[in-house]
């Protein structure tokens, strides 16, 4: 049987900090580079600045 490793991160996103709330999630990204998937909060993603 494989294995998978999923990941799940909880970051404390502050309302308008784009910038630092992008920051969080590439660092939890960088932190699970030996997952599968990452799981977010609900609405993280509505908070990230695309570079």
């Amino acid at each position: 049987m494989r294995t998978i490793r999923v990941g799940i991160a909880q970051i404390n996103s502050t309302v308008g900090d784009l910038s630092g709330n992008t920051r969080k999630i590439m660092g939890s990204i960088d932190q699970a580079k030996s997952t599968a998937g990452l799981c977010f909060p609900p609405g993280v993603h509505r908070r990230l600045e695309v570079p």
